[in-house]
């Protein structure tokens, strides 16, 4: 039987709550952990008079915290608040799913939802879309910490360094929950749809292109890029060799085969073999094979348009950009730019130097299809891709592959 209990608000900064000490407890000896626990809170009738016609119902995550404020039922003034506890749920979170405070809530346990393989979601706003294509990356390391339940057509919130909230909608999930939420695995996947702002032509009016219209990202297999023939992928950019101090350029150049390889730091390579970010951001060379130099795919991505270049460019709506794919528990990329902005792709060997920063490469001798300061899509190849076994002695993961040696 549901218990009941009043709404309390408390800055979680997350989508999540705090149940009541008297829930928390049996919680707590049975050892039942918070990743695999829904919530259900149902404003009672009650708490309905002055909306009677609106049902209001949610299904969230749970901290695996209890309710501080539940003693406040000792301190009660009023009759009628007698006996009852309280869910801890963050203001900005709870007004966006329509409760208030001091609602009282019939609160459900759900220990047998499906977990979902993707959820799809659009931004409530343009700025939510924003907000998300600048903090990607983070929102994607700190997304099961904010966010474990997911419901079509609910709003689950995410606050990008403890500040600033985005909002979204979930308007898709797999595989598909019949009127039920699904829970968020480190092996979910989270498409966010772009929003944009609306574009002002010469008569002053504005205007949206049709491509910018949000809609349900497709749940279907074919539509997830970490699923693709070619793996998963990770978009840096082109540091110049130059910039490096002279024994960092030493060791890259050391090797003079006619392979192309190029460096990049521990964390960006670990997130290109496992999706996942490191344990630690000091590489651990008793548990990581740096003998062994991996084949992967580059493409060179597009860069933006200048404006000045046309002069009705301005009157042109823009192509929408594709949709941020996030992973709840890391490797975030995006969808492949569309075929018009396709460049040919090329083969290149890549290891790890702890000296070169997050998200960036370094060629050791750049081709013609790729300049300095270039942004590229580094692309996983299919597991019986090219590499290469080499002494496992060469410093700081420098890797030196011999040119016989090559095995599939």
């Amino acid at each position: 039987m549901p218990r009941r209990a009043r709404i309390h608000f408390n800055s979680l900064r997350s989508s999540l709550v705090n149940l009541p000490i008297s829930i928390y407890g049996p919680l707590l000896e049975r050892n039942i952990r918070p990743q695999g626990l829904a919530v259900h809170l149902s404003l009672v009738a009650e708490s309905r008079s002055s909306r009677p016609n609106v049902k209001v119902e949610a299904y969230v995550g749970w901290t695996g915290m209890a309710s501080a404020s539940s003693l406040a039922q000792f301190n009660a003034s009023g009759p009628n608040d007698k006996g009852f506890e309280t869910v801890e749920i963050d203001p900005q979170y709870a007004q966006g799913l329509g409760f208030t405070q001091g609602d009282l809530v019939e609160i459900g346990l759900l220990h047998d939802l499906s977990f979902a393989t993707s959820v799809g979601t659009e931004p409530v706003t343009s700025d939510d879309w924003e907000i998300i294509e600048i903090h990607a990356a983070h929102v994607e390391s700190t997304l099961l910490s904010q966010v474990r339940v997911a419901k079509v057509g609910q709003e689950i919130d995410i606050w990008v360094l403890g500040r600033t909230r985005v909002r979204l909608r979930v308007v898709s999930v797999d595989p598909s929950a019949k009127g039920t939420a699904v829970l968020l695995t480190t092996n979910t996947e989270v498409s966010i749809a772009p929003k944009l702002h609306k574009q002002t032509d010469g008569s002053g009016k504005s205007q949206v292109s049709k491509d910018t219209k949000t809609s349900p990202i497709s749940s279907q297999p074919s539509s997830a890029p970490s699923k693709t023939a070619q793996g998963s992928s990770r978009i840096t950019r082109v540091l110049p060799k130059r910039l490096l101090p002279h024994d960092l350029i030493s060791k890259i150049d050391s090797y003079s085969g006619d392979l192309r390889t190029a460096y990049v730091s521990w964390a960006t390579f670990v997130r290109l073999q496992t999706r996942r970010p490191p344990n630690s951001l000091v590489p651990d060379l008793s548990s990581d094979d740096n003998g062994t130099l991996h084949a992967y795919m580059i493409k060179r991505l597009p860069p933006p348009l200048d404006p000045s270049s046309n002069p009705s460019a301005s009157s042109v709506a823009p192509s929408p950009p594709p949709p941020t794919v996030l992973t709840a528990g890391g490797g975030q990329e995006k969808d492949k730019a569309p075929p018009d902005q396709a460049r040919p792709e090329s083969e290149v060997y890549i290891s790890w130097l702890s000296e070169i920063p997050d998200d960036h490469i370094v060629f050791r001798n750049l081709a013609e299809d790729i300049e300095e300061w270039d942004l590229i899509r580094i692309i996983k190849v299919p597991l019986n891709a090219k590499s290469f076994n080499v002494p496992l002695s060469q410093p700081n993961g420098v890797v030196t592959p011999p040119k016989a040696t090559e095995r599939r």
